[in-house]
């Protein structure tokens, strides 16, 4: 556990990364106290942290995360949690809000732009998958959907 502190302290310190978006689950990210050993690694960083709030990813908190990534304009995305906020940060990393962005996910046509920025995932579950893939599931009108990039 200590070489991997020191491995992320490492990654996020030595790189360029001046503003760092935070996406995780409040539950896992501050029970667990990787909020306070996050705050203890980084020197210097403007970070914003956005908790996740629904269970499943679904597609309204998946336009809030968006529209917090473009406003933050973030160097590093890094997800702490489950699948759902591994599959937010590989969504949201990737696809920009319009107004027919549900129909297109529906659809299975996700429409993909240039990444926001560079993402980092620490899982803190085993075995959902997410972390390993680049698919990702969102929620439309409480039927599930996969992204395939």
């Amino acid at each position: 556990m200590v070489n991997s502190i020191e491995d992320i302290k490492k990654f996020i310190n030595d790189k360029s990364f001046k503003k760092i978006f935070v996406l995780c689950g409040k539950k896992s990210f501050v029970i667990s106290g990787a909020e306070e050993t996050f705050r203890n690694i980084v020197n210097d960083k403007d970070i914003k942290i956005f908790y996740k709030n629904s269970e499943l990813p679904v597609f309204e908190e998946l336009i809030e995360i968006i529209n917090n990534i473009k406003n933050f304009k973030p160097d590093l995305i890094l997800a702490v949690g489950g699948g759902a906020v591994i599959d937010y940060a590989k969504i949201a990393n990737v696809v920009d809000v319009r107004p027919d962005l549900a129909d297109l996910i529906v659809n299975y046509s996700y429409p993909f732009k240039k990444k926001y920025a560079k993402l980092a995932v620490i899982p803190t579950t085993a075995g959902s998958g997410a972390e390993v893939t680049s698919n990702a599931v969102i929620y439309v009108d409480s039927i599930k959907h996969k992204s395939l990039h």
